[in-house]
């Protein structure tokens, strides 16, 4: 049987230290990836707040592009608005009823995100514009119902660049 003794080789020592800095990837990872949306906050008779595993990561500041400011995570929470709705029953997680007209309250159908009151921007920094997206969705159908209405041919090769070149 066994004396006891330890028998340690490089590969079970490259192994171990493959462990080892896995477990320390994965819990750094699970760490950084709270910078937004933490500290959770649980509703119900008393409103908590929670951390999760390992608590929050170090507050980081991240400067904006096009001179849009700096922005700290996680930092100070934005002003919430009022909810205009009620839990439907008294556990944590029960779904709201609106108070009012929903498609008034921004509650339901009618929800919406709080976003910042400026546009999105491209990389360039003028205001994006989703018309591209659509223009390539409708050339490509087009090629798709050229394609479905007659069998592929070298002359319908250049009647789908065509089209798709020219619209």
């Amino acid at each position: 049987m066994g004396t006891g003794e330890i028998y340690l080789d490089f590969a079970a020592i490259m192994f171990t230290v493959f462990c080892g800095a896995f477990v320390y990837l994965v819990l750094y990872l699970h760490k950084e990836g709270k910078r937004e949306g933490f500290p959770l906050r649980h509703d119900g008779p008393v409103d908590t707040y929670s951390t999760g595993v390992g608590g929050l990561p170090d507050p980081k500041t991240y400067k904006l592009a096009h001179g849009q400011g700096e922005r700290t995570v996680p930092g100070p929470m934005p002003d919430q608005y009022e909810l205009k709705a009620e839990p439907t029953h008294a556990h944590p997680g029960a779904p709201l009823e609106p108070t009012g007209d929903p498609m008034v309250d921004g509650v339901g159908p009618a929800a919406y995100s709080i976003r910042p009151e400026r546009p999105d921007l491209t990389i360039g920094g003028a205001p994006k514009s989703y018309r591209c997206a659509s223009i390539v969705i409708i050339k490509f159908t087009k090629m798709i119902l050229i394609l479905a209405v007659r069998p592929f041919t070298a002359v319908m090769a250049s009647e789908v660049r065509r089209s798709l070149i020219y619209g």
